[in-house]
C-alpha cells in the first residue's frame, strides 16, 4: 500500500514536470528570440537563451538515456536560476521587472522529492536577490533594454513568472 502510493506520487510528479518543461522551454525560446530582436548586435541576451537551450537539450538527452528525472529537474532549475541572474543583471539590476523571476526556482524545487534541494534552491535564489543590491549600487548592472521596450519587457517578465506559478498551482 505504501509502495503503491509512493509510486503514484512519483508518476504524478514525473507527469507534472514533463508537462511543465515544454511550456517553460517554449517561453525560453520566445525570450531568446525577443531579446535577439531587441538587442540587435549585442549578443548578451540571446546568447544566454541559446546557452540555456543547450543545457536543456543535454538534460533531456540524459533523461532519455538514463531515465534520471532528478538530474533533469536539478539541471533545469539550476540553469534557469543562472539565466534569470544574467537577465536581471542586464535589464536593470534591482530596478529590473525580472527580479520576480528569482521566485521561480524555489517554487519549482518545492514540488519534487529531494528535500535538501528545496533549501539549496531557496538559499541560492536568496543569495542571487541579495547580491543584486551591491551589484546595482557598484554599477555592475546595466539596462540594455531600450526605453521604448521597457514596459513590454516588464509585462513579459511578470507574465512568465505568473504563468509558471499558476501552472504549478493548477497541476499539483
Amino acid at each position: 500500500m505504501k509502495y503503491k502510493r509512493k509510486q503514484e506520487n512519483a508518476d504524478r510528479q514525473r507527469k507534472l514536470y514533463l508537462s511543465l518543461l515544454l511550456p517553460a522551454y517554449i517561453a525560453t525560446i520566445g525570450f531568446t528570440i525577443y531579446y535577439y530582436f531587441l538587442s540587435g548586435p549585442n549578443p548578451l541576451f540571446y546568447s544566454c537563451g541559446i546557452t540555456f537551450l543547450l543545457f536543456t537539450c543535454y538534460s533531456i538527452f540524459i533523461f532519455l538515456t538514463r531515465g534520471s528525472l532528478i538530474f533533469l529537474i536539478r539541471t533545469s532549475i539550476t540553469t534557469s536560476l543562472i539565466i534569470f541572474f544574467i537577465q536581471v543583471l542586464y535589464t536593470g539590476g534591482t530596478l529590473s521587472p525580472s527580479m520576480a523571476s528569482f521566485i521561480v526556482p524555489p517554487i519549482l524545487a518545492f514540488f519534487y522529492w529531494p528535500i535538501k534541494d528545496r533549501y539549496y534552491f531557496v538559499g541560492l535564489s536568496g543569495l542571487a536577490i541579495l547580491s543584486m543590491w551591491p551589484l546595482t549600487t557598484w554599477g555592475y548592472t546595466q539596462n540594455l533594454v531600450p526605453v521604448d521596450y521597457q514596459q513590454v519587457n516588464g509585462f513579459l517578465s511578470q507574465g512568465f513568472v505568473f504563468a509558471i506559478v499558476m501552472i504549478y498551482c493548477f497541476l499539483y
